[in-house]
């Protein structure tokens, strides 16, 4: 991401990343979107205390097609349709989507890709590879996604037309 970008924390969990990516590259804008309330209260906390309050949008959620996602045993929230959430906030371009959902990236991630419009898709995509994933890939690589590098628990992926 460069200066002035906007930036998605999908699963911000309080917000570190959030704030760091304000503070460090100067993002225009970083959606923290998490599941969790108290997490998500941190997100704003942590925003608060560093500065980046303006540019930190913290946003309490679950992320499924058409606002709807099947009930989890633990967390209570309410669901949000990426590309209706993007669209009230009048997000046109995503230089990076981070992705770390616990599981949930398909639901969160496909009815993004079948809905939002190509030039909302996200420059790059980086993405907790722990576990099973090989869907995720699928549906990234589907939308013209290669990878672009492993770490120990991230993968990152950028599609050819969108990257820069």
């Amino acid at each position: 991401p460069k200066l002035g970008d906007t930036v998605v924390d999908l699963g911000a969990n309080d917000g570190v990343l959030s704030v760091l990516t304000a503070l460090a590259i100067g993002a225009g804008r970083v959606i923290a979107i998490e599941a969790q309330a108290d997490e998500c209260a941190l997100i704003a906390e942590h925003a608060s205390m560093n500065g980046v309050a303006a540019v930190v949008t913290p946003v309490h959620g679950f992320v499924g097609a058409g606002g709807v996602l099947a009930e989890h045993p633990t967390i209570h929230a309410p669901a949000i349709d990426l590309d209706v959430l993007f669209a009230s906030m009048y997000i046109e371009h995503i230089a990076l989507m981070k992705i770390d959902i616990e599981g949930y990236e398909h639901a969160a991630l496909a009815p993004f890709f079948r809905d939002a419009p190509k030039s909302l898709w996200p420059r790059a995509v980086s993405m907790e590879h722990l576990g099973e994933k090989d869907h995720v890939v699928k549906l990234l690589a589907d939308c013209g996604d290669t990878s672009h590098g492993k770490t120990r628990t991230n993968a990152n992926f950028r599609p050819p037309g969108r990257g820069g």
